[in-house]
């Protein structure tokens, strides 16, 4: 008898663990607000493994959850909810909403591969999938109209999503930082597609649309509005050294071409206005871009880290260069400002570690913070008498590797007394060299007041000792700044002629050239 009395406790005993493991869970391991005699949680701070959600709250029942309460927490395994809970159950450890239309949190420390969401389900909560590590297929049931924000953000491992046929809607960064993932089909339903939603997929090859789809188009595996006038994405990992947009597209949009590594050159139609911000950040080895004159704006980061890139030249409807616009050039040597630039933003040309030659603007007003910051090469720098505000470090400074600050070793500064270049110079503790204008036209040999070849075909003939040049004369023909009349001045007078160049070195570093 005493034998089975032993039994019948320890059978009672586990059931009341298990009991208390669900209702009687520590009251610090959610927080939570309630509303109206409601409990939302809006925060978890157990150890993972698998989450209870408790029936009630500070005695409220627990109706809601708030977003990204559970996103990347690696430790969960798996969801289980107490079954007096009304609002919420647990389907194969996942979190859904009690009537199963909303998939609320997939465990991200579950340990399955692949993950079929179940029929029935209609929505795809934010950050339902956040930094699942382990999901490398996801399946969606055509019941599924809407996968929200962030929903499959930072899943590193993940190579395959398909869509139902239901999907009308993606959200913000849906798909973002999905770094393995190789191609999307989107159905004919899809009609909103969120911002970033697929920025940083760097295995993508392809993007496929159903041709009854009337939002969305897919040419050559590359994603557009159906108006053709919008590309929206560039497949990052399309081995194409080269593309031409087609004619007819007005915007490229944000990120349309990030981390597209195998493109060396691209050709823009004169149709685009527009350039996105970050729309071609990480193109390592674009090497050629030619911006026509059509486009009016470039937003920020639009050529963040394009390792590849020697040069540019603007077209001359941008006024504003914004911030991060070239940032990590590292190869970018020379660069044409369009005429009519007022403001040069923060980091423009932040650790282009090769740029030795700009010529900025008269029209420029503003050069922001670390505008060129960490340029070692660019040893001095004519500021004309229009900017009124130099931001901090914005010339002349660099940075170790150990994230110590020197200054570039001789650095000058050429502009025009009592203005902010001076200011910023003496504050700086930086040389500056009082601007005086020039009493001839740079370039221009024969003294016809115009740069042309004629111009050229008198520097190669002093070159050779046919003609023997006035100081004036030499002065004009020095147009590299280096202290001698040679071929190669005569061949940048030729580039000028020809449009290939838009100033010459000594306009930008009048007393001061490169190594």
């Amino acid at each position: 008898m005493k034998k089975y009395v032993a039994i019948l406790l320890s059978i009672l005993l586990c059931l009341n663990v298990a009991a208390m493991s669900v209702s009687a869970l520590p009251i610090n391991v959610f927080e939570y607000t309630i509303t109206d005699g409601q409990a939302t949680i809006t925060a978890y701070n157990g150890i993972g493994g698998e989450v209870f959600i408790p029936a009630t709250l500070g005695d409220a029942p627990v109706t809601d959850i708030a977003d990204f309460v559970f996103a990347g927490m690696d430790e969960i395994t798996e969801f289980k909810v107490e079954a007096e809970n009304t609002a919420f159950q647990a389907i194969d450890g996942a979190l859904l909403t009690k009537d199963g239309k909303e998939l609320i949190a997939y465990p991200p420390g579950k340990a399955d591969t692949a993950y079929t969401v179940p029929d029935g389900v209609t929505t795809i909560a934010d950050s339902c999938f956040y930094y699942c590590q382990n999901l490398t297929t996801v399946t969606l049931p055509d019941s599924v109209a809407v996968i929200n924000n962030c929903a499959f953000e930072s899943c590193l491992h993940l190579v395959s999503v398909t869509l139902g046929n239901g999907v009308t809607t993606i959200g913000d960064w849906a798909f973002y930082e999905c770094l393995s993932l190789t191609a999307l089909n989107f159905p004919a339903t899809l009609t909103s597609l969120g911002q970033g939603a697929l920025s940083y997929c760097q295995s993508i090859t392809a993007f496929q649309v159903a041709p009854e789809n009337t939002v969305y188009q897919s040419i050559d595996d590359v994603l557009f509005t159906k108006d053709g006038k919008t590309l929206i994405s560039y497949p990052a990992a399309k081995d194409s050294t080269s593309y031409a947009i087609p004619d007819g597209v007005v915007t490229l949009e944000e990120e349309a071409f990030g981390l597209a590594t195998a493109l060396t050159t691209i050709q823009i139609p004169d149709t685009v206005t527009t350039i996105g911000p970050w729309a071609f950040d990480g193109c390592e080895n674009l090497a050629s871009i030619s911006i026509p004159n059509s486009v009016t704006t470039i937003g920020q980061a639009a050529f963040q880290n394009c390792l590849s890139l020697t040069t540019i030249q603007f077209p001359d409807g941008i006024t504003v260069l914004e911030d991060y616009t070239f940032n990590g050039c590292e190869n970018l040597v020379t660069v044409q400002l369009p005429e009519h630039l007022t403001k040069i933003g923060q980091y423009a040309f932040a650790y282009c570690s090769a740029l030795y030659l700009v010529k900025i603007p008269d029209t420029v007003t503003v050069v922001a913070d670390y505008a060129f910051y960490n340029c070692p090469d660019l040893i001095g720098i004519m500021i004309p008498e229009t900017v009124i505000e130099i931001g901090e470090k914005a010339f002349g400074y660099c940075s170790t590797e150990l994230g110590g600050v020197f200054t570039v070793d001789g650095f000058t500064i050429r502009g025009f007394e009592d203005s902010a270049a001076q200011t910023y110079a003496q504050e700086n503790d930086f040389a500056f060299d009082i601007y005086v204008e020039s009493e001839c036209i740079i370039g221009d040999v024969d003294g016809d007041e115009k740069v042309t070849a004629a111009d050229a075909l008198e520097v190669l003939k002093s070159v050779v000792g046919k003609v023997t040049l006035t100081e004036k004369q030499t002065k004009a023909a020095d147009v590299d700044g280096s202290g001698k009349v040679d071929a190669a001045d005569a061949l940048d007078i030729l580039k000028k002629v020809v449009g290939k160049i838009e100033f010459f070195p000594i306009e930008a570093l009048e007393l001061i050239h490169r190594d």
